[in-house]
């Protein structure tokens, strides 16, 4: 798996705001676009745990390196409620 370090620089780079913040449980990681900046919102509780944050944030840079637009999602909120 890519080191904690390369992804952080990758955000960097990117200019992408990474925040800690209280999700809701299932939800991990959360990938925004407001119009003018690209947020990642980390589910703070995931926090202590670096592999775990290392996949959240991986999958989330991934939403940032595919995705065109408005993302949001309409009818489920993480994929364990799929």
């Amino acid at each position: 798996m890519i080191e904690t370090d390369k992804l952080e620089n990758i955000i960097a780079k990117c200019r992408i705001i990474k925040e800690f913040i209280p999700l809701p449980e299932k939800v991990l990681g959360y990938y925004y676009y407001d119009g003018s900046y690209y947020i990642i919102f980390i589910n703070e509780r995931i926090r202590g745990n670096e592999r775990l944050y290392r996949t959240v944030l991986t999958e989330e840079i991934g939403h940032y390196r595919t995705t065109i637009g408005d993302i949001t999602l309409r009818k489920y909120m993480c994929y364990a409620d799929r």
